[in-house]
């Protein structure tokens, strides 16, 4: 260490601080010009210096020593202890900074074999959890749109099964009308030839009534027994206002309608076809009247998981077949419009992600051959059950690994960090004249160990000259 004292009597003092011990050596800068003055101070914590030496140096010395820096503060700690020992009032008041000067070394020296640990755990954790990391989020990215596009397959699957129970039954009563339609008899317009047609078609494919509309909009043939004609002769059932007349009438191929009926109270589908003749004119509208209870039964019957459910709609958004029980009570004499649900405002054939009544869903929409809408929906938490248990699981193994990692990353850092430490401990005490401390690590075969072989050559050299330096004083 190195000092600037003005006292010159400190030459003087030092020699005779050769008879108490030796530690370190010390360059003194004098008035007179700059020499080296060698001399030995033994650091015993609190005795090193005698209060002679103390009363010798002086205010001035001691303002300077105050203001060594960290790695002279050794020096400056003996100067102070001595201070102490000989209660000098001038003096005392500066004890206090190189006091904390010395604290902060040691805070400055823990901090330092602190930060060797801190940073070789911190590499070991990134080395380890980087990789992890992004094998995770690798996955997860890769896993989580599969689970996703799964969990939508499979309300399009139900949606599609469902799709084919509604058109081949749709397409089965097309079908019967089409047969009907094509009999001599139903093309001759006459009420007596058609009306065991329309009795045959009654029953058939939940046909509770089939009729023949005339162009005229009145009904030429009925499969019940009401009066098409009253006593004057006059036809009395006019359905000429009906869609499924006015959609054939305009060039549609097929007419239907939804209707609640009268009595029954019950939702309906009257289902209409041309009659043509032998050269494709118009004669007349063959139409049947379905119940829509078993089809609304297979829509009703479809489920999802515990939570996900069916539903059938009209074109105008008339709720026809619902999922939930009471949801479509067994008589009413309006249609409950549904138009507003988030999967009627979307595409068919695409997925939407909604909440109703405080719960997450996801439905799936497909439209049907008669422009009715199927609508398959789901809790999402069930929907995505899968996703969700994927991320819990891939959270847990990175947690899982993390705590590896940090387990052996710490007793790595230890097993790395630890020879550093006590080496600089040994240093430490060296610095302070414990010469005889032990090094350890010596045998090592690494950097580590060759750090140590030099400190040891470094405190058996230092001891060597400070034995040398008692020799001759002795002498």
């Amino acid at each position: 260490m190195t000092t600037s004292i003005r006292s010159a009597e400190l030459t003087d003092l030092l020699a005779r601080a050769h008879k108490k011990g030796a530690t370190g050596f010390v360059s003194v800068t004098t008035k007179d010009g700059v020499r080296s003055v060698y001399g030995t101070l033994q650091i015993l914590r609190g005795q090193l210096l005698s209060a002679q030496f103390a009363k010798a140096t002086g205010r001035e010395a001691l303002e300077q020593i105050a203001q060594l820096e960290a790695p002279k503060v050794s020096f400056a700690r003996s100067v102070v202890n001595a201070a102490q020992d000989a209660d000098i009032p001038a003096i005392t008041e500066l004890i206090g900074a190189p006091a904390a000067a010395a604290k902060a070394t040691k805070r400055a020296a823990k901090r330092a074999s602190f930060g060797i640990f801190g940073r070789v755990l911190l590499t070991m954790l990134a080395i380890a959890l980087i990789p992890t990391a992004g094998f995770w989020l690798a996955n997860l990215s890769i896993t989580q749109p599969q689970l996703e596009t799964a969990a939508t397959e499979a309300l399009a699957d139900k949606a599609g099964a469902l799709d084919e129970t509604v058109s081949t039954w749709l397409g089965s009563s097309v079908a019967f009308l089409d047969a009907a339609a094509a009999q001599p008899t139903v093309r001759s317009m006459q009420t007596d030839q058609q009306k065991p047609v329309m009795d045959a078609l009654e029953g058939t494919y939940d046909v509770f009534l089939a009729s023949v509309v005339g162009l005229d909009g009145y009904q030429t043939a009925r499969s019940d027994d009401s009066a098409l004609v009253d006593e004057n002769g006059e036809k009395t059932k006019f359905r000429g206002d009906r869609g499924y007349f006015t959609q054939i009438v305009n060039g549609a191929d097929t007419g239907k309608q939804l209707l609640i009926g009268r009595t029954s109270k019950k939702p309906s589908l009257a289902l209409s076809r041309p009659i043509r003749g032998e050269s494709g004119e118009l004669l007349g509208v063959i139409a049947s009247t379905i119940k829509l209870t078993n089809i609304s039964e297979d829509v009703t019957d479809i489920r999802v998981g515990e939570t996900g459910f069916a539903m059938l709609v009209g074109p105008e958004g008339e709720l026809i077949a619902h999922g939930e029980p009471g949801t479509v009570p067994d008589e009413f004499s309006e249609w409950i419009n549904v138009s507003d649900h988030p999967a009627l405002n979307v595409p068919a054939g695409s997925s939407v992600v909604y909440e109703e009544e405080g719960v997450k869903r996801i439905a799936y929409t497909r439209e049907t051959i008669f422009g009715w809408t199927l609508v398959i929906q789901q809790d999402y938490a069930e929907a995505f059950a899968a996703v969700t248990t994927s991320q819990r699981m891939f959270t847990l193994l990175l947690v899982a690994s993390a705590l590896l990692a940090f387990g052996l990353a710490y007793l790595l850092a230890r097993w790395l960090a630890r020879p550093v430490q006590n080496l600089t401990e040994v240093a430490e005490a060296i610095s302070l004249g414990k010469l005889g401390v032990s090094i350890e690590g010596t045998g090592r075969k690494d950097e580590i160990g060759a750090l140590a072989r030099a400190i040891e050559r470094l405190r058996v050299s230092v001891q060597v000259m400070f034995n040398e330096l008692r020799s001759q004083q002795r002498s």
